[in-house]
């Protein structure tokens, strides 16, 4: 059990490292600290996203840490603990109507680690947990002209070259008690990340009769920003029983619950290092640039970066088994303010504006007792989510949509000995960014799928 523990922390730290090497070219991350990313266990993707009024001994819901405190010990079995790990497959295909032209990008990436285990014998439990929170990577060229002074009918061509990478992380651990029907929890957090960018200029040259013999000349400037501090966010569910019963002839008990979720968090402050350098340069291979005039060179300066209030509601009726879910439906709503409240130094963002979200779904398992295979037994769901993303261009805001359908499975252990188990989350969602109001939109599908190693730990021996 220690050997696989350690290899599966070894195996996350390598992915979220190399995390800066994925495929995707998106010009949505330019902006802020990038593109949003939903690191959520794959369970609550397939229900739409949703997570405010969810909670599960195995799928962990870091989504509200108020689901914590279901993390309760297992009689004289003891607790149990479950190792959590997920990774994404996307595939985006971008559109622009002006220039018209279409571009395809594929990734794979680690997306969430984490550790749940209760505290006590009933109602408390602690996470800890690695996550990506938003993503920066793209690669945009651009050509252009400017009129050569004295010249009237001649023009000097250039390109613009931008490049960004970098992200957010986020390491964190989060608390949660259940008093009776009521919970209530909060993660603490330390965001991290850097964001990189570079836009370079280069001119053609107009003093060689042979282009092959051209020498480019032109700008470089990087602007170079890492990012760190201290987060929390806080979160409640209510449970409302509301029936009963067991049947006279077969014995089983059936009930249902109705159950209320909301988390908060509130505008906080990132400290920031940012380092900015601008320069000319001459090359007659733009790639290898040899630098001529430095125009800016800033070392570093200390400032901050304001992250935006957001909220989240939801509510979710339950329809129980022998305490096993056997269907559900539910909805919930989303709000981040990142026109009003994001702020790089004081400054804020001219292309975000405020977002919000609508989200929905149903899961049914077809025989949670008595199925005689995987699949009988195995919960699906399916859902969607609409709103309004943070982005604005041409003073539209961009409009984000998308289905999503989910499966989750237990595997047999054969090991009879053994007190572990395993749980494998896919979901699949079909979406886009953007409408046929925007230059450029984008259309995705992306494919996500989680693993929960449980183990009944605290074990009291008698021997």
């Amino acid at each position: 059990m220690l050997r696989t523990n350690k290899c599966l922390l070894l195996l996350v730290l390598v992915c979220f490292i190399q995390k800066a090497q994925s495929q995707i070219n998106s010009p949505f991350s330019r902006y802020g600290l990038g593109v949003d990313y939903a690191s959520q266990n794959s369970r609550y993707l397939g229900i739409g996203g949703m997570s405010a009024a969810f909670s599960d001994q195995q799928a962990l819901n870091t989504g509200n840490p108020a689901s914590y405190g279901d993390l309760h010990t297992l009689g004289p079995a003891g607790g149990l603990a479950t190792f959590d790990l997920g990774f994404d497959i996307s595939s985006h295909n971008l559109k622009s109507l002006d220039p018209a032209g279409t571009y395809k990008s594929n990734y794979f990436r680690p997306s969430y680690f984490t550790l749940g285990m209760p505290l006590a014998k009933k109602g408390f439990g602690l996470i800890f947990g690695l996550r990506s929170l938003t993503d920066i990577n793209y690669n945009i060229k651009e050509q252009n002209s400017l009129p050569i002074n004295g010249y009237p009918d001649s023009v000097r061509n250039y390109n613009s070259l931008y490049r960004g990478d970098g992200g957010l992380n986020q390491v964190f651990m989060g608390l949660g008690k259940r008093i009776g029907h009521l919970s209530l929890g909060v993660n603490l957090g330390y965001d991290f990340g850097k964001r990189n960018i570079s836009t370079q200029t280069a001119f053609d040259s107009s003093y060689s009769a042979d282009p092959a013999d051209a020498v480019t000349q032109g700008s470089i400037k990087n602007v170079r920003m890492a990012v760190g501090g201290f987060v929390w966010e806080g979160g409640l569910q209510y449970e409302l029983p509301l029936s009963n019963k067991t049947d006279p002839v077969t014995k089983i008990k059936t009930s249902s619950s109705l159950t209320l979720g909301a988390t908060m968090s509130l505008s906080q402050d990132l400290t920031s290092k940012t380092n900015t350098t601008f320069f000319t340069y001459y090359a007659s291979d733009p790639d290898n640039p040899i630098g001529q005039d430095t125009v800016v060179s800033s070392g570093e300066v200390r400032g901050k970066v304001t992250l935006p209030r957001s909220y989240k509601i939801g509510l979710m009726y339950n329809n129980y088994q022998e305490n096993i879910d056997r269907w559900g439906v539910g909805a919930e709503y989303n709000s981040t303010s990142w026109g009003s409240d994001y702020k790089e130094d004081g400054v804020s963002e001219p292309a975000y504006a405020n977002s919000y979200m609508i989200r929905g779904g149903v899961y049914f398992r077809p025989s949670p007792l008595r199925g005689k295979s995987m699949f009988s037994r195995a919960r699906y769901s399916a859902g969607f989510y609409t709103g309004k993303d943070k982005l604005v261009f041409d003073g539209k805001q961009y409009k984000i949509q998308a289905v999503t359908l989910g499966m989750d499975f237990m595997i047999r252990n054969f090991v009879r000995t053994s007190r572990q188990y395993s749980l494998i989350n896919a979901a699949l969602q079909f979406g886009r960014r953007g409408s046929d109001e925007n230059n450029v939109s984008e259309s995705f599908i992306k494919f996500s799928m989680g693993f929960s190693l449980s183990d009944f730990w605290f074990t009291k021996r008698r021997y």
